[in-house]
């Protein structure tokens, strides 16, 4: 029982902004994981990277899993791609800095 109310104090001091960055990481690290420890990435952006960019990349072909949480968004570069994990991590950092503000009262 104690543990059960342990993690519901837990659950209850976790921000939004650490959840989405945690979800964001774990979305990541799972494509990551069932992709030969490599990030899958357009030809394009894996092609334009230098060799030790292309060390963690793999580009994305058929038999890449989880194809819609690699890095398939990009901006007008076409050498820059980022994932929708990347865009959580970076949303948590956002909302992070904006509960620092608002409790902080700067």
């Amino acid at each position: 029982a104690s543990a059960f109310l342990g993690l519901g104090v837990f659950c209850y001091e976790i921000r939004v902004s650490a959840l989405l960055m945690l979800v964001g990481m774990f979305l990541n690290f799972l494509v990551i994981r069932l992709n030969g420890r490599k990030m899958p990435t357009f030809r394009e952006t894996f092609e334009s990277a230098d060799p030790t960019e292309q060390e963690r990349y793999n580009p994305i072909t058929e038999e890449t899993r989880l194809q819609f949480l690699a890095d398939i968004f990009r901006l007008r570069d076409p050498t820059i791609a980022f994932s929708i994990g990347d865009i959580m991590i970076t949303g948590g950092g956002y909302l992070t800095l904006v509960e620092i503000y608002f409790k902080k009262g700067f």
